[in-house]
């Protein structure tokens, strides 16, 4: 998947840094998608539904930061 990918965004930090072991070849293209802000997404496995909206909350806001980075008009 990673090889036909142009971007990769993950939740976590953690997640970027093991990418990025696993597959240094991709390095480039593996962001958090809280990279601006530093921040990761708040996990809500496991927790009730206000978890889940506060995580759909964090996406929504981390994307709006990558969506004119994504453009290609």
């Amino acid at each position: 998947m990673l090889t036909g990918a142009d971007l990769v965004l993950v939740m976590e930090e953690s997640q970027r840094k093991l990418l990025r072991d696993l597959f240094p070849w991709a390095t480039g293209k593996i962001w958090r998608l809280g990279h601006e802000s530093d921040e990761d997404v708040p996990d809500p496995y496991r927790q009730g539904r206000a978890s889940f909206e506060d995580a759909f909350q964090t996406i929504s806001r981390m994307g709006r930061v990558w969506l004119p980075l994504l453009r290609t008009e």
